[in-house]
């Protein structure tokens, strides 16, 4: 969460890389894609969004092949 604060997507993206989880949420209930909205990290919201579409298209295609 303090990555996506501060701006830094290197760290952010790294974070995601290695598994972290996007809708893991803080004592607020926010998640990071709340952190960079209200912290106005745009690019940083624009990566991680683009991460889980990937991740959730990967999957979407797993299942469909292993039906095969």
């Amino acid at each position: 969460m303090k990555a996506c604060k501060s701006g830094k997507v290197q760290h952010v993206e790294l974070l995601l890389y290695y598994g972290s989880d996007p809708n893991k949420q803080n004592c607020s209930g926010n998640t990071p894609l709340h952190i960079c909205a209200i912290n106005n990290q745009v690019y940083i919201l624009i990566c991680m969004f683009l991460f889980v579409c990937l991740f959730v298209c990967l999957y979407v295609c797993f299942k469909v092949c292993m039906r095969v």
